[in-house]
């Protein structure tokens, strides 16, 4: 598996490309600038199969209409992100945007791809992460020394330390990319980290 960070639009929200050997593809939170990933995608000859989205903020989903129109993959998004009443002021997608709901615990496969899901609600009632061999690409729920803000319509703080707490409670150890900012590792979130240290006091 290899894949390339691109830090997309106002928020620099961190969208992640991933590919096989055989240039089997899939973008994690498109957030911006589509021109610029389909560019990519078409001059590295990549075959993108499927957008998947860690929650639905437009600083995460910029991108997925304009690349929905060039290739027309579905789309991959938790089922409480679109219908949880809260979160319709962010939800700007409809199921005319190819979407295919995400219940959490589930196991994609993408070619050689092998991505399982994570339900972990609190920044929003939807949030998933996304793990890939030894990456956890964390949305918006974990950061490097923090988490996600719990203000927006929908989030919760007692939702996201519960998330957090499974997350921390994984075996091992795993490179997490985050939503925004820097990479970092799960070792590290569960030494440092006082929302995760938190969490796994409960």
């Amino acid at each position: 598996m290899e894949f390339k960070t691109f830090v997309l639009g106002q928020f620099q929200t961190n969208c992640y490309m991933i590919w096989d050997e055989n240039k089997n593809c899939v973008l994690i939170d498109p957030a911006a600038e589509a021109n610029n990933l389909i560019n990519y995608i078409n001059k590295n000859e990549l075959k993108l199969a499927a957008i998947l989205l860690t929650h639905s903020h437009f600083d995460h989903t910029g991108a997925v209409k304009k690349l929905r129109a060039s290739f027309g993959v579905p789309v991959y998004i938790h089922r409480e992100e679109i219908e949880n009443k809260d979160m319709a002021g962010f939800a700007s997608l409809t199921k005319e945007d190819g979407l295919t709901y995400l219940e959490g615990d589930e196991e994609l496969r993408f070619g050689d791809i092998v991505i399982k899901v994570m339900w972990t609600p609190g920044h929003t009632p939807g949030g998933v992460c996304f793990i890939a061999e030894d990456c956890i690409f964390a949305g918006d729920t974990l950061f490097m020394g923090s988490c996600g803000r719990v203000d927006f319509p929908g989030g919760s703080f007692t939702k996201i330390l519960e998330s957090l707490k499974k997350l921390a409670e994984m075996e091992g150890n795993y490179r997490v990319y985050p939503g925004h900012g820097p990479e970092t590792t799960l070792a590290e979130e569960r030494r440092s980290n006082p929302y995760m240290r938190r969490a796994m006091m409960m």
